[in-house]
């Protein structure tokens, strides 16, 4: 009946617990070892009705009295528990407050936090029962989300978020797992999807679609709190649908540029970064697991543009070497810092990736193709090059000219082109 509480196990589904609750709740929940609920009594003959709040230790069912209100308070727009049942939080307007449990008369209640504009509730179930010390609130102006400590005082919201890249405008948007995870509302969606946007992962990523068939229309959602599961009812609350998002998946960044040759990629030795080509400049990507989320954008300033670039990163993850035509040469700190021109090839030379030595003292790169200059001349070029980049010397060598199928020299003066560049040790360079 619905003055009851059943709890299950998961997974298995096994009935554990049967809870009598003393009346209908207007809401419940807990976590392990705590069941928490709001419940309506009888009314009274001036027609005020009684809320109780109550608490049941888990799993022998022993019920704690927090207190009884004869009405809400006035403008109370939502409420629930704080953590371990010692607090009663309740939002109005653009206000909230915790009423201390259990209820004493003449305990004032606590304004945790008065924002500028007025607020909406954003807190899911799921994420209430997961921290019920953090309350998320949205701002109907800004449409950002807010979340307070309500622990704490002051009303600084611990956390800012914004609406998720390729959200339209209008669509709800709740946050999920601590604002890890941000979704969009399954009650407006009618697609047959639910998307799932990872903060955690690559600043800008396409969110991960949940499909099946069937209706979403005021569908429930609601994701494990170890991440592992995501589960979502049907629009009659008769069945549930379960996604384990811990099977691999690919991350997809919209808008790599498509305006040069060759888009390569180098990860940083440590596995916290990943250096693309993001016209005009080389950008670093903070991976999944990061303490950062700030995409960096290189210093990088090229004489004659970009028609490749092959970022390589050096063994202590501080420094990229990039290059693209003859003079284009960079030594660039993966900081953010000012990047440094090294001595390069002639002018219109294509180069090749380079490479850094095992302990990043030396650093080399060679000749993939010596073009020719606007009036059809061509300049004689070395066609790999060392740098000392302690020093600042650096040295050049020619090639031997290429080999046909046949085993025979080709014409004199015709190209090698060097592919790429690797370290053997610190002297010797392949």
């Amino acid at each position: 009946g619905q003055d009851r509480a059943r709890i299950w196990s998961f997974p298995g589904g096994e009935l554990l617990h049967e809870i009598e609750l003393g009346g209908p709740p207007w809401d419940i929940g807990g976590r392990e070892s705590l069941l928490l609920a709001e419940v309506w009594g009888t009314e009274t003959e001036d027609g005020q009705k009684p809320l109780h709040l109550r608490a049941w230790s888990l799993p022998n069912g022993e019920q704690t009295e927090l207190g009884t209100m004869t009405s809400l308070p006035d403008g109370a727009l939502s409420s629930w528990f704080t953590s371990g049942g010692t607090g009663w939080w309740y939002r109005k307007s653009n206000e909230v407050y915790v009423r201390p449990l259990p209820i004493s008369e003449g305990t004032p209640d606590r304004l945790v936090a008065h924002h500028e504009n007025r607020m909406e509730g954003a807190t899911t179930r799921s994420e209430r029962l997961a921290d019920p010390n953090r309350l998320w609130s949205r701002d109907v102006v800004t449409h950002v989300l807010l979340q307070l400590d309500l622990s704490a005082s002051g009303g600084q919201p611990v956390r800012v978020i914004g609406p998720p890249p390729g959200l339209e405008p209008g669509v709800p948007y709740e946050p999920a797992l601590g604002g890890r995870y941000l979704y969009d509302s399954p009650p407006v969606q009618r697609d047959g999807r639910v998307r799932l946007w990872d903060l955690s992962s690559l600043p800008g990523a396409e969110p991960r679609e949940l499909k099946r068939a069937g209706d979403w229309y005021f569908a429930q959602f609601a994701m494990h709190p170890n991440g592992d599961w995501a589960v979502a009812s049907t629009h009659d609350s008769q069945e549930l649908t379960f996604w384990p998002l811990r099977a691999p998946s690919a991350i997809v960044v919209n808008g790599y540029p498509r305006t040069i040759f060759f888009r390569p990629v180098a990860f940083t030795p440590d596995s916290n970064w990943l250096a693309t080509y993001w016209e005009p400049t080389a950008r670093l990507w903070p991976l999944p697991g990061t303490a950062s989320q700030e995409i960096r954008d290189l210093d990088l300033t090229f004489q004659l543009g970009v028609l490749r670039l092959y970022p390589t990163i050096d063994p202590a993850g501080e420094r990229a070497f990039v290059a693209s035509f003859g003079n284009d040469v960079l030594l660039v700190p993966l900081d953010g810092g000012k990047s440094t021109q090294l001595s390069g090839f002639a002018e219109y030379t294509l180069v090749a990736q380079g490479a850094f030595s095992p302990s990043g003292r030396f650093a080399a790169a060679g000749m993939f193709r010596r073009n020719s200059r606007p009036d059809g001349s061509v300049d004689p070029a070395g066609k790999l090059r060392v740098w000392n980049l302690e020093t600042g010397a650096d040295r050049a060598f020619d090639l031997p000219p290429s080999v046909d199928p046949t085993g025979e020299d080709a014409t004199a003066g015709s190209e090698r082109p060097v592919i790429s560049v690797a370290f053997a040790d610190e002297s010797t360079v392949y």
